[in-house]
């Protein structure tokens, strides 16, 4: 319901859309839930202000992926935020990342991030006026990860600011995002991205700052509905997004107030409000279920209704078309020549991970950009030969690793589909270190202590792209980063299941499809972070 991305944070209790006198906030976001045709508890999030300031935020996230995370916030004598921790705990793992703001006089000139997976340095420099005009972030290797511009600076709150990602590898522009603020609230964005091309964003606010209307290329994608106290704060809201991912939905959001004298609001559903708005998505049929399902029914009846599900011919190269979201999110899409593709969409293009089988049995598992075979991509023949590399307007194209058909494997630099230098592994009989070729910067072949084996490019003595196969019978196919798993790859397990996708510092991070033999209801698709499923799709 808020943007913020200011130089120096405003957490205030204004800055939210409150009126100064509250001290809590407890929202319940229900979602709406196809298979019992009923809207459900999804999300509870509760702030607590001390003076007028965030000092608590707390996430419980009741869906398919339940996971929690909570915030606390510091703060110096002149009200401005010091400190900020953040510690998420998923049903099997937890993250944590804290950020340290450095001042001198009142000017912010220093921010670092510690997290999990990844440890920044952010540096701000002013001009003659006492105006920010630049910063830059590091990363704990000294490596520039982003720098940001800021100009039309009328205050902190007000100013056009560009930001630049880079990346880590070779220090060449990702993306580019512009954003304009005007009372603390980015009023315009326009992301420039290498893969996606530009996009234009336009968000409008209440007089309370609470984002009415938010618009891509002048398409609306959020649009939100509120009910306000006698205070001005919104007690209830019906929120619609087109999110690329998930398609379209409504949720309907309720909030409790509680006031330093005083409450205001309810948590609980309210039937009366779903038809002041009803939704044009989602047709639920005649109760909520959740925490709250005593005390709220949809029109009047306790029944519960499951939807009817249409029967339809399954999709096939006679019955060409699509399964699942081939738009925006992700589907499979049946070809009238027999070729089938599994992956993500992003304007109904193929964009993102994904794997095409053809006629003839080959597969192509790996990114694709508007359709356009782009990116590092695994390549298996029918006769069991296979290429593993990078490829640029659908060709070959850069490092890459060819096998033939009796296991012997080649790597080489590609352009256009062709050689354009090659290189052989010969094994020296060197029992561990680099057995083959050159381990530094090159292609080469490394044998560990404990059995491992990679074949592959390197890159300063660590491994870049290649093959990594384990002791214990498991596989990685794929980018590396400083020897970690970073960049897409397809990891496959001695017990067949598999995963292909994005990939950070050894976890699934990104885009990506987790496949599982034994039990295809445990399949996850979506995106992941730090190795768990955060978006499911």
């Amino acid at each position: 319901m808020h943007v913020t991305a200011q130089t120096i944070p405003d957490y205030s209790s204004t800055f939210f859309g409150f009126s100064k006198d509250v001290v809590k906030s407890e929202t319940y976001t229900y979602e709406y839930d196809p298979l019992l045709n009923t809207y459900d508890l999804d999300l509870i999030e509760t702030m607590i202000f001390e003076n007028g300031l965030l000092k608590e935020k707390l996430f419980d996230n009741k869906g398919s992926y339940s996971y929690k995370t909570s915030c606390y916030y510091s703060y110096n004598s002149a009200g401005k935020v010091i400190k900020e921790e953040e510690i998420t705990n998923y049903p099997t793992s937890t993250s944590q990342t804290t950020i340290t703001y450095i001042y001198t006089g009142a000017k912010l000139t220093q921010k670092n991030r510690v997290a999990s997976y990844e440890t920044t340095q952010t540096f701000y420099t002013y001009d003659s006026k006492g105006k920010p005009t630049k910063s830059e972030t590091k990363n704990d290797k000294g490596v520039l990860v982003t720098t940001e511009d800021f100009s039309n600076v009328t205050d902190e709150k007000n100013y056009k600011k560009v930001t630049k990602f880079y990346y880590i590898t070779d220090g060449f522009v990702t993306s580019t995002d512009t954003e304009v603020y005007v009372n603390g609230h980015y009023t315009s964005y326009i992301s420039e991205s290498n893969s996606f091309g530009i996009y234009n964003y336009d968000y409008t606010y209440d007089a309370y700052g609470n984002i009415v209307n938010a618009s891509e290329e002048n398409i609306i994608f959020e649009k939100n509905n509120y009910e306000y106290d006698s205070k001005g704060n919104w007690i209830k809201c019906k929120a619609y997004l087109d999110d690329w991912l998930t398609g379209e939905s409504d949720s309907y959001k309720f909030r409790k107030l509680t006031y330093k004298t005083g409450n205001a609001g309810s948590t609980a559903f309210d039937p009366n409000f779903l038809n002041k708005f009803p939704s044009s998505i989602n047709k639920p049929a005649t109760s909520i279920t959740g925490s709250n399902a005593n005390q709220s029914v949809v029109n009047g009846s306790t029944n519960t209704a499951v939807a009817n599900t249409p029967k339809t011919t399954p999709k096939s190269a006679s019955n060409p078309g699509c399964e699942g979201n081939c738009v925006d999110g992700y589907g499979r899409y049946y070809y009238s020549d027999g070729g089938i593709y599994d992956g993500f969409f992003k304007n109904s293009f193929r964009n993102g991970p994904g794997k095409f089988t053809f006629t003839d049995g080959a597969t192509y598992v790996g990114n694709w950009v508007n359709g356009i075979k782009e990116g590092y991509a695994i390549y298996t023949w029918n006769d069991g030969s296979s290429y593993s590399g990078y490829y640029k307007n659908e060709k070959l194209n850069g490092e890459g690793i060819y096998i033939d058909k009796n296991k012997v494997a080649k790597g080489g630099i590609f352009k256009d589909g062709n050689f354009e230098q090659s290189f052989l592994l010969t094994d020296n009989g060197t029992v561990t270190g680099c057995f083959s070729g050159d381990c530094y910067n090159g292609f080469g072949g490394l044998r560990y202590i404990n059995g491992n084996v990679f074949k592959g490019f390197f890159q300063n003595g660590n491994l870049k792209n290649g093959i990594f196969a384990f002791a214990n019978k498991e596989s990685f196919i794929g980018e590396f980063n400083n020897s970690k798993r970073s960049g897409f790859g397809l990891y496959t397990w001695n017990n067949q299941n598999y995963y292909y996708g994005m990939n950070q510092d050894d976890a699934f991070n990104g885009l990506g499809y987790y496949y599982v033999k034994a039990d295809p209801s445990k399949i996850l698709i979506g995106e992941f972070r730090k190795g768990t499923l955060y978006l499911k799709m």
